[in-house]
């Protein structure tokens, strides 16, 4: 499957760190009956939009798919922390809120077709 994943197009840059970590991991399983007996409701305002849910919708209209379980894992670092606060209070810019770096984010997501 060709299954997007988001991007981030930032221009947030800032002498306190120049350190960008990012990364992405998909894992996709299903299960197959072979026997596709299944449609789309009409007027789905929404589905045309989303490449990955209509590749999910054609693995059961076209191929029997009985069921699936897909896991993204997106990690993007900015390198917006405490460094930025630090560096904008240094030149005597007012910054305010809490900086935490970013870990990673998960998605899992788990269908079953009836």
């Amino acid at each position: 499957m060709d299954i997007a994943i988001p991007q981030v197009n930032t221009g947030v840059t800032a002498d306190a760190t120049k350190v960008r970590k990012s990364g992405s991991e998909i894992l996709f399983t299903a299960n197959f009956e072979g026997n596709p007996s299944a449609s789309l409701p009409e007027s789905l305002v929404w589905y045309h939009h989303e490449p990955t849910w209509k590749q999910i919708a054609d693995g059961r209209l076209k191929y029997g798919m009985k069921d699936f379980s897909l896991t993204v894992r997106y990690e993007d670092d900015l390198g917006v922390n405490t460094g930025l606060k630090l560096a904008a209070t240094k030149a005597n810019l007012e910054i305010g809120g809490s900086f935490e770096d970013h870990q990673s984010t998960v998605w899992k997501i788990i269908g079953e077709f009836t």
